[in-house]
Formats: C-alpha cells, structure tokens, sequence
C-alpha cells in the first residue's frame, strides 16, 4: 500500500467502507424496534410537511433529534420508502468517518499505523452492523469522531478553520442525539489536556472560539427552537428529562444490569481482536507518551467508564469510542503484525479460534430451542468463514506467520460480516411477525392495535390506530374484515366482553413481546 499516493489510498477507503457499510442494506425489512420507530418518523415527517415536529403513527415522538429524520427524508426522495433508503445515510456517514479516520492518522502517526486501524473497524462485525441501521447512533459515532479528531488536529496546528470544523461536529453531534454529542467529547478534551500538561488559559482562550460557538449555535439552536414552539416545550422536557437524565439515572426498558456489562459489550464489539486485549494495553502503556495513543486511550476511558455507571446500559452506548480504541489496537498490530516471524500470540489464536468454534454451537442450540428458528439450520452454513479464517489465522501463528495470522484472522470477520448481513440477517428476517403476515394484514380491510404493537407493522402498513377500551375493541371487531393487533396480555384483558379468533401469533424476534392478530367470529 506504501506505493499507493494519499487520493488512491483515501479513495479506496471511503469506497470499500460504503461497499461494507451499505451491503445487504436493503435486503432485510425494517423490523428492529428502533429502526422501525425511526425510519416511520422520518417518513411521516415528509408526508406531513412538518419538518420540525417528529411524529410516529400520529403520535409526538420525543426520543431523538431531527438529524437522521432528514437524512432519511433526502433519501425516501430519491429511493422512495425502502429499507435500503432508510439506512443509506448510515452507511454514507460512516464512510466519510472512516476516510477521515485514515486521513487523520496517516498524518499525526504512520501510514502503517492508519491502514492497520482502518483494518480493525472493517473487522469489527459490531461496527460494521451499527452503519446498517436506520438509527441515530451512525451519525453521533461520525460526529463525535470528527469532533474529537478537530481537536486534536487543532492541538497540533492551531489553524483557525480547524475549530470551525470542530465546533460545526459538535452541533452536528447534538442534532443527532442531544447534549451526550457536547458533554462527552467535552469531558475527552479536557481529560486530554490535563494528562499531557497542556491544560492552561492560553490554549482555552483559543479552544474556546467565539466564532466557534456561534458556528454551533447557529447548527443547534434554530430547530431546538422552532420544536419548543411548536409543542409548547413537550418536545424538549421529554426529551431532556425521559430520554437523557431519566436514563442516566434509572434503568430504562429493562436495559440494566452490572456496571460491568458496558465493558463487555465494548470488548465483544472489538471482535476478533479483543482476543489480543492484554498485549494491547500493555502497547498503549508503554507508549503512553505518545500523544495519539493518549488520545485513544483517554476517549475510549472516558467513554466506557461514563456509561458504566449509567443505570440504562446498551451494546451501542459506548461506540463512539471505537475508532479512538482502534487507533490502540491498530498501533499494536502495525508493530507486532509487522513482525513476520514471531513465536508470540500463538494462543490468543487458539482462544480466537475456540470462540470460532463456540459460535455455531451457540446458533445451533438457539434454533432447536427457538420456535421461531425452527429448521433453519442452513444459517450455520454462513459462519464458515469465521470459522475457517480463525482456523487457518491460528495455523499461520503456530508457523510463526504473525503478520498473516493477523490479516486471515480480520479478513474471515469481514468476511462474515458480508455474509451476516447479506445472508444471515435475510433469511432470519423471514420469520419475523410482519414479514409473516403481510397478506393477512394488506387484505384486511382495516387495522387497529390494543395494548402494543410492534412498530415495524407501522413502517410496513402506514398508520395504525389505538384503541384505548375493551368496548371500542368489541365494536371495531364487529366489522367484518377489521384485524386487532395486540399482544397475550391484551387479550386476557377481554375477558367475555369481546369474541374473537386468533388468526396469527406468534413470539417476535429480537423481543419477548407475542404479537397476536385476531378478528371478530362474526366475520365467520
């Protein structure tokens, strides 16, 4: 790669990276729960021609801000309301994060050092899947890393137009999920400038620009604003109050548990090289005085202590601090993995490999037990190359063929992300509830939910109304041709006030909640 100038290597990033990004995008429906509740909201926004206030199924959503809702309302224009359109800014996003990624790090370290670090988020199956989704989460991972790396790159130049482009990131940040985009970031710089001794009110004088702020305000205030006025403060004290200190402060939708489990979750998206973890961080403390591993260090600290003692823990938390951890991880192997002969690491393969083998144990005995997995045993087929690749890594590092272990072994969970995403993901997606009762649900002459509804049917069928009481339950059930969506508990609340036939049910993926369609017995 060394002969290859800065345009072909940045290039050749950004467009591998939106191949990888956008791979399989549109081959699974929308049915995640967050993917479905965003992706409907942006499309009611641009169906309504309110681009301030997000709506989902008719109702006030105060969860995120308006960001990706635009992104994907640009999209639904030129593709139409496809899977592949609500997710196409996600993968667009991450790739412009990963050419700048690259470009940062072949000018403040090596380009050895940036290719390798470039390497360990393809490999990432996490990372990879998070700029699949029609989520905010893709564009909070993009601005927070452009913002951070401004700053570093300020640091090291001080050129004006540099603090622009970080203040713009942080505003850009905030209008993708809030306050969390300013604090964080804000929290690793200064973290940053304490421990390399360059905390002083001459560089704060700089850093903190006038016309940077105004930059940022200019990015945040106008739609913060205008969603004020428009839901008399509803929108931002819902979004404030539930949706950032709520979920800090209390465990939210049952997504608690050990402080711990924030530094899993960040570990396993960091296969397969968490496997390496130990010899990383040894790397890193050794060359601490390195100001770009100091960087990596402090963000990835920061980031994943903060959310360990956040009440709400989710796997995508802490992942803004990926390509900060993958600046560590990439520092590691672009020593280690230059070294073609080596005698180390031969067993922190084998351990890559053990867990290769695991996995298809795991998927195995997921689909006897899963009613909804039921004969699909076929899926196993698409873990091959994790498989093989780790195989095949592990055998190269016993050979003492370091550098080739290291490649094979990224490559295969490249690989397998390509095939999760292109073949796992479809083939599962065809028993989930809404894929499996699209013509009941189409032919149907109206819909209505009670209790809860899983919103991908939203996504999938356009708006559908609540009924609130068993009454409007029996009434609307005595149409012919009128479906109820609801769930086990729904039902029970009937008791004998409402005679109905199942007609679906069934456990959803992904969830525990037992999606139910039913119809009046008078439609018999």
């Amino acid at each position: 790669m060394k002969s290859l100038s800065m345009m072909q290597s940045g290039l050749i990033v950004f467009f591998f990276s939106l191949f990888l990004f956008l791979f399989g995008s549109g081959s699974s429906s929308i049915y995640i729960l967050d993917e479905s509740k965003n992706a409907q909201c942006a499309y009611e926004m641009m169906t309504t021609g309110d681009g301030i206030t997000p709506l989902f199924n008719g109702e006030l959503r105060t969860d995120k801000p308006p960001l990706h809702y635009y992104c994907m309302m640009g999209a639904y224009f030129i593709f139409g309301k496809t899977p592949f359109a609500a997710r196409f800014f996600s993968g667009l996003t991450g790739s412009i994060l990963m050419l700048v990624f690259f470009l940062f790090l072949t000018r403040h370290s090596t380009r050895s050092h940036a290719w390798w670090s470039v390497f360990v988020l393809w490999a990432s199956i996490h990372f990879v899947l998070e700029f699949h989704l029609a989520v905010p989460d893709p564009y909070l991972i993009t601005f927070i890393g452009l913002s951070l790396m401004a700053f570093y790159h300020w640091m090291q130049t001080r050129q004006r137009w540099v603090l622009y482009g970080l203040y713009a990131s942080l505003g850009l940040g905030v209008l993708a999920k809030g306050p969390v985009a300013l604090a964080l970031p804000g929290l690793s710089m200064l973290t940053f400038l304490l421990a390399t001794h360059q905390f002083n009110m001459g560089v704060l004088r700089k850093l903190i620009s006038v016309s940077g702020i105004l930059v940022f305000l200019i990015i945040v205030m106008p739609w913060y604003y205008l969603v004020w006025q428009a839901t008399d403060g509803v929108w931002v004290e819902g979004f404030l109050f539930d949706h950032n200190i709520n979920r800090f402060s209390d465990t939210r939708e049952g997504h608690g548990g050990f402080f711990l489990i924030t530094s899993g979750y960040y570990l396993m998206g960091f296969l397969p090289f968490v496997f390496f973890i130990w010899p990383v961080i040894k790397s890193a403390w050794q060359n601490r005085r390195d100001q770009i591993i100091a960087l990596g260090s402090i963000v990835t600290l920061v980031f994943v202590v903060f959310f360990s003692i956040s009440s709400t823990q989710l796997p995508n938390y802490a992942m803004p601090a990926y390509p900060f951890t993958a600046i560590l991880v990439g520092f590691f192997l672009s020593r280690e993995g230059a070294r073609e002969y080596s005698r180390r690491f031969r067993w922190n393969f084998l351990a890559a490999l053990i867990f290769s083998l695991l996995l298809p144990a795991g998927v195995w005995i997921a689909i006897e037990t899963d009613p909804n997995l039921e004969g699909m045993h076929h899926l196993l087929f698409y873990l091959l190359p994790l498989v093989l690749g780790s195989l095949v890594a592990t055998l190269l590092a016993f050979r003492y063929r370091n550098r080739a272990a290291f490649l094979t072994l990224g490559i295969s969970f490249g690989v397998g992300a390509l095939t999760l995403m292109g073949g796992f993901m479809p083939q599962l997606d065809k028993r989930n509830p809404v894929y499996l009762t699209k013509e009941i649900v189409t032919n149907a002459d109206s819909v209505a939910w009670h209790q809860s509804v899983n919103p991908a049917f939203v996504f999938k069928h356009g708006l559908i109304p609540e009924l609130e009481t068993t009454q409007e339950v029996a009434v609307f059930l005595a149409e012919p041709g009128n479906l109820l969506l609801t769930t086990k508990k729904g039902l029970r609340g009937f008791g004998d006030q409402v005679e109905y036939e199942i007609l679906f049910e069934t456990t959803d993926l992904f969830d525990n909640r037992k999606t139910r369609i039913i119809k009046g017995t008078s439609d018999d």
